[in-house]
């Protein structure tokens, strides 16, 4: 039933002016609905909102991903906005240059993954599903 229904993320923050400055003009994001303490937006064909928390902080997870069809190109729009992409040299995942390449599940292509963070600390991704 659900897997047929559009999902969007919640992500927290702690100041809603300073989130809307990056999801907006960092970003790019599309207000469709602002509240007080809510801010909903548009990518592409999906919602993601934006929620004033007081326990809203750094998370060690990625809480939501923009796929793209060109990680090479999102990741120096994002560096020429001054966004810092995470840098990784762990066993099973290393970052060159910021891009992570992962064999897919029996994809044929590799995926590329990129995270950055949010004035918060949320950990956010762009990914380029079946890249080369």
């Amino acid at each position: 039933m659900l897997a047929e229904s559009p999902f969007y993320a919640n992500i927290l923050v702690s100041d809603i002016s300073r989130a809307r400055a990056f999801y907006e003009r960092i970003l790019g994001a599309m207000a469709l609905r602002i509240a007080e303490s809510e801010v909903v937006y548009r990518s592409g064909d999906t919602q993601f909102a934006i929620s004033r928390a007081g326990d809203a902080g750094p998370t060690a997870h990625t809480v939501g991903s923009f796929i793209v069809t060109d990680i090479e190109a999102a990741a120096s729009d994002l560096r020429g906005r001054g966004v810092e992409l995470e840098q990784y040299d762990l066993p099973g995942l290393r970052t060159v240059n910021g891009i992570a390449t992962f064999a897919g599940n029996g994809v044929a292509l590799p995926d590329r993954v990129a995270w950055f963070r949010d004035p918060d600390g949320n950990l956010l991704s762009i990914v380029q599903e079946g890249s080369s």
